[in-house]
């Protein structure tokens, strides 16, 4: 219940963000280790879900990648 909880609330503050006058959806990396880091992304679903641009990796790299901060590899 805490992975729902922490999705919903990090959404909900995202979109009071929006509500407020930010003119674009931030982007979050969560970068984390189990057991913090849920294998089956039920906290990322559940933001997702919610309308956040999230995603959750168990490395620095991947998620700076991710965010566009570090060059590709290709």
């Amino acid at each position: 219940m805490e992975r729902f909880y922490y999705g919903e609330f990090v959404s909900q503050e995202t979109h009071k963000l929006i509500d407020r006058g930010l003119n674009f959806l931030p982007i979050f990396a969560y970068i984390l280790v189990p057991p913090i880091l849920d294998t089956n992304k039920f906290g990322e679903n559940v933001a997702l879900n919610r309308g956040m641009n999230v995603k959750t990796f168990d490395n620095i790299d991947d998620g700076l990648h991710w965010l566009k901060l570090l060059p590709s590899d290709d």
